[in-house]
């Protein structure tokens, strides 16, 4: 009796951990952790750098909770612990050092290690994601010391790069923890779940590449890619219909993206009176590659089985289930 309260224990959907009511949805560890990350990606230069230091020492306690809280419930081992611990502490202070091949090489060998721990110990899907994202965490704090910033200055994209990939890693770890993953059921017809794939990624692809070109300002080619992703996103909405809890997402992505255009002819034309008119047109880019993110991993996701099957069959779903 007690090895299947056990088993049930550790099989439950996450989300009854994190949401015990609705109103309760947008304060779980995820969703701060994701809007504290959006903030400091969004606002680097807007607020003083006190605040700044404060709210990525915020973030980084947000991801350390959310690993340490999977750690507890799945298999904890002490030696995890402190080796992670060792490893950050030294990588953090090689970097520092600006001896980078040594920091490549640990950070090689620690990748490895969590991808064969990943499987043998046949984690589940938050378990994996949240000790990535302590790891990616780490990898910024250093990346972003002074000795590693003068090195990697010339070479911007990297940093740019590593913000992206910890925005839709932590977009990922809140959606994977909400009530949406573990209960929605996303059902698309085998013919369907192809094409599904491959017009998804497009979106996102189109959405990214909006964000890098908007970041210069108005151009044709940001106009394309936000018009593909109009398109796209209409012809999502028969896919996503069926989810009440996402059909706002293909009309927010149409509606963004419509903003994204006029407000980028109007600053591209001098005719804008906003004050708050660039941040604004960067803040919505940002914001449609978001959402752009969050349509592509539900697709994924439902077309996979990793999530959006419903509550009996995610429930307990790890990433190397058979």
């Amino acid at each position: 009796m007690s090895d299947e309260a056990s088993a049930d224990a550790t099989n439950r959907s996450p989300a009854g951990d994190y949401v015990r009511h609705p109103l309760l949805a947008f304060v779980r560890p995820s969703i701060l952790t994701l809007a504290a990350s959006f903030v400091a990606l969004q606002l680097p230069n807007l607020v003083p750098e006190h605040l700044r230091v404060f709210l990525h020492v915020g973030i980084g306690v947000l991801i350390a909770g959310m690993y340490f809280w999977q750690f507890a419930r799945y298999r904890p081992s002490f030696m995890e612990a402190a080796g992670i611990l060792l490893i950050s502490v030294g990588f953090v202070y090689v970097v520092s050092k600006a001896a980078l091949i040594s920091a490549m090489w640990i950070l090689l060998l620690s990748l490895a290690w969590l991808v064969m721990t990943w499987i043998a110990r046949r984690w589940p899907l938050l378990r994996g994601l949240t000790t990535i994202a302590l790891f990616m965490f780490v990898v910024q704090v250093a990346f972003h010391s002074p000795n590693a910033a003068k090195l990697l200055d010339a070479h911007g994209w990297l940093l740019s790069t590593l913000d992206l990939v910890s925005l839709c890693l932590l977009t990922l770890i809140a959606f994977a923890s909400s009530r949406t993953w573990h209960e929605e059921h996303l059902r698309l017809p085998g013919s369907v779940q192809v094409s599904a794939r491959v017009w998804i990624t497009v979106l996102l692809l189109a959405a990214l590449a909006q964000l890098l070109v908007s970041a210069g300002g108005y151009s044709f080619w940001a106009s394309a890619a936000l018009a593909l992703v109009l398109f796209i996103a209409w012809k999502s909405r028969l896919w996503f219909w069926q989810v009440p809890r996402l059909r706002w997402l293909p009309p927010a992505l149409m509606v963004m993206s419509m903003n994204q255009i006029a407000l980028g002819l109007f600053l591209f034309l001098g005719k804008s009176t906003l004050i708050w008119g660039p941040f604004v047109h960067a803040l919505n880019s940002l914001a449609i590659f978001g959402l752009s993110f969050l349509a592509a991993a539900s697709i994924w996701a439902a077309t996979s089985g990793l999530g959006l099957q419903g509550p009996q069959l995610t429930a307990g779903k790890s990433l190397s289930a058979d």
